[in-house]
């Protein structure tokens, strides 16, 4: 019933769009404003034809796909992204003169162009070719060209052209397509890209230490850690996504995190969206728990992964 009342309502303001841009503009901002939650905000984005929406929000003026109802639709409604993240991160350069802040997987810019606003060095790769626009128009937008470097990459073991296969509403799940074996999410049916892949260490050369390094590439951590090598050592804070499923359904060795996870004096332990620290811990007994955790949860799509914050003293 709620459905189709969404469909009607739709149908109707539709009309009126057609006809008047400024009652368009204006809906979204009562829409973004009202803080609309559940399936309403993506019901509405659909329905119009609008492809894309622009968010004034905490971090900055962001625009994403109108019908990505992970990351768009999430700023639009919360108006800000991973807080404490950025505040660790932030904090991690506070005191120190130079270095890097390296995002592999930076989406529309949600992380990688707040650091740069406060003036920290960015190097940020974006392989989705949709994605990585909005990301170049949001750094332009605000203001950050000269901190933030983007590369349209994606970061691999090897170098070469690679297929993306595209969630067709989470614009942050696209994933490199290694194995189809798996497809609890009907991820076969998805439709595909082809981006150019480079590894990490490609750019070790160039970049300021101290590195703090975020990677969030939906099951290709793994991969973009075994062509890093000299940056994962290098690197002094590393925030990093551990995802089960993401991994069992790319075929990715999920022991590369764990063994490297281990070189650290400590790792601070997230399940899901969280902020929240669940655990901290190091060396066996943290390996032995992201085993454990892997075993469990490497066929349930989405619900079960984890994020690791992992220091170096």
């Amino acid at each position: 019933m709620l459905k189709f009342f969404y469909r009607q309502v739709s149908k109707a303001i539709l009309f009126a769009m057609e006809s008047s841009s400024a009652f368009q503009h204006e809906l979204l901002f009562l829409l973004v404003r009202s803080r609309i939650r559940g399936r309403a905000l993506p019901h509405f984005l659909q329905a119009f034809p609008i492809e894309s929406i622009t968010v004034a929000g905490k971090l900055g003026v962001m625009e994403g796909a109108a019908a990505d109802t992970a990351v768009t639709q999430k700023y639009a409604v919360q108006q800000n992204w991973s807080p404490k993240t950025l505040e660790l991160i932030l904090g991690f350069f506070k005191d120190r003169k130079t270095g890097t802040y390296i995002d592999v997987g930076a989406n529309i810019g949600l992380t990688a162009i707040p650091v740069a606003t406060n003036d920290i060095n960015v190097l940020a790769f974006e392989p989705e070719p949709r994605n990585f626009e909005f990301l170049a128009r949001n750094s332009i937008r605000n203001a950050t060209t000269k901190k933030l470097r983007i590369e349209n990459l994606a970061l691999l073991d090897q170098s070469g052209e690679v297929t993306f296969e595209l969630s067709p509403d989470n614009y942050g799940d696209h994933r490199y397509r290694q194995n189809q074996n798996i497809s609890l999410m009907n991820e076969r049916e998805w439709n595909t890209v082809t981006v150019k892949a480079k590894t990490l260490d490609t750019y070790f050369d160039e970049l300021m230490l101290p590195i703090a390094l975020k990677i969030d590439t939906q099951g290709a951590e793994p991969l973009v850690i075994m062509g890093g090598p000299k940056t994962c050592v290098a690197a002094s804070l590393v925030i990093c996504e551990f995802s089960p499923y993401a991994m069992n359904r790319m075929g990715t060795n999920h022991g590369v995190l764990v063994d490297y996870f281990k070189t650290f004096s400590r790792v601070s332990v997230y399940e899901g969206e969280s902020e929240e620290v669940i655990l901290v811990l190091s060396g066996q007994p943290l390996a032995d728990y992201l085993d454990d955790y892997f075993d469990k949860n490497k066929l349930i799509p989405y619900s079960k992964y984890l994020n690791l914050i992992g220091w170096r003293e």
